[in-house]
């Protein structure tokens, strides 16, 4: 199946802890995939974190549902897009013949 509007190759990042030895652990954000996406804004605010003022972006990352059920995407893992970070917010759980999954993900928050 061809990407039609999907122009936008996006990383798929999953959270890994590693034990440090003292009882806590190390953090890292590996790669698990890339999926073509068709990338849609939905909206922007503020939050204030930890005392901050921060800007935050949500967009709506549309990828096929064969893709997103493949790499097991969760709302625990993140995209990556344009240089950029971007929480994932919500993915619903698959509808039988949907071709597409609409991710909904948020930029500007502390990971």
């Amino acid at each position: 199946m061809g990407s039609g509007s999907k122009t936008e190759l996006v990383t798929i990042e999953r959270e890994s802890r590693t034990p440090d030895g003292g009882g806590g652990a190390a953090v890292a954000w590996v790669a698990v995939g890339q999926v073509w996406c068709e990338v849609k804004y939905a909206r922007a605010g503020e939050k204030r974190d930890r005392g901050a003022l921060r800007e935050t972006t949500v967009y709506k990352f549309i990828a096929l549902t064969d893709e997103v059920e493949a790499l097991g995407i969760t709302a625990t893992d993140r995209i990556m897009w344009d240089g950029a970070p971007y929480n994932i917010r919500e993915r619903p759980r698959r509808l039988q013949r949907a071709a597409e999954t609409e991710l909904v993900a948020e930029s500007g928050v502390a990971q």
